[in-house]
């Protein structure tokens, strides 16, 4: 009776020390989620605060009184443009044009290279792939210069051409994070469809493009949302009005206003998060499988 009342005692314990600790872990959690939601908390009722609120010194968890003229005057601002079109959605329209295609070819040929490294077999591969991880190590702010110039003498300003063009060829890190998510494929099937007589592209398009999807799809976000979010190339290429990319006109909206009114501001940054937001919501599910299982043998 004793021993059976000193177990209980000790299973009670161990219950109460692993609720203790799943608590703890928990409030944690709990408390990181609010640092980093607490940001988007205020940009979301900075936006819907007049200019006066959102200006004034004394914090408020909610707006005193609510408005909706800083998403108005978003949608309304033209900017001076030559195409009557609310900036920032002509922004957004370029923004997609210009990036979209190009995430979606540059995932697919360093998915080719990344093939080429895992499974193929050629001279120097270990050489030319240890060189271009070394390129990984280089500041991209090295390159500006020297590619400023090369697309002033092509004569690619003002054009979309040095925003396209070059990520075309696909990423060092996707090239690298898709050879490790085909080193993990057995290459067995490889041996079994070059039996059935598929050559290189079949068994790539065939068999190792829809086994990778998942890393494929990690590695387009990334892509896109990378190319989305750049501020830097455009300013210095896209020299026209008409050729501003979302971020380009956010930047001119707020420079319009002189940050007068944070609330419109906020606006306008809320509407730009919007899409990455709905993009990775809609491939989480691939985006989480594609980096948990990279490295991982299948």
């Amino acid at each position: 009776m004793i021993k059976a009342e000193s177990t209980t005692r000790v299973n009670t314990r161990a219950k109460i020390k692993k609720f203790a600790g799943q608590a703890a872990v928990y409030l944690f959690l709990a408390f990181m989620a609010f640092l980093v939601l607490f940001p988007f908390y205020i940009a979301l009722i900075t936006s819907f605060k007049p200019q006066a609120e959102s200006l004034s010194l004394d914090f408020t968890w909610w707006p005193q009184q609510f408005t909706f003229n800083g998403y108005r005057d978003v949608f309304t601002y033209v900017g001076g443009n030559t195409v009557q079109m609310p900036l920032v959605i002509l922004g957004f329209l370029n923004t997609m044009w210009m990036y979209l295609p190009r995430a979606v070819i540059s995932t697919v040929l360093a998915g080719m290279a990344g093939f080429a490294y895992a499974k193929l077999r050629f001279r120097a591969k270990n050489a030319m792939f240890g060189f271009l991880m070394t390129t990984m190590m280089l500041p991209g702010v090295i390159t500006l210069v020297p590619s400023y110039l090369l697309f002033y003498y092509y004569g690619w300003l003002s054009t979309p051409l040095p925003v396209i063009l070059p990520g075309l060829l696909g990423g060092v890190s996707s090239v690298f994070f898709l050879r490790q998510y085909y080193a993990g494929v057995p290459s067995d099937m490889m041996d079994a469809a070059s039996v059935d007589g598929l050559g290189f592209f079949g068994i790539y398009f065939r068999i190792m493009l829809p086994i990778a999807m998942p890393a494929f799809w990690a590695q387009f976000v990334l892509a896109f949302v990378s190319g989305y979010n750049e501020y830097l190339g455009p300013m210095l290429y896209l020299r026209e009005a008409t050729l501003s990319t979302l971020q380009l006109a956010l930047q001119q909206f707020a420079s319009s206003r002189q940050y007068t009114d944070p609330g419109a501001v906020m606006a306008g940054t809320l509407i730009a998060i919007v899409p990455t937001v709905a993009l990775f919501v809609f491939a989480q599910k691939y985006f989480i499988s594609g980096i948990v299982t990279s490295g991982l043998k299948l």
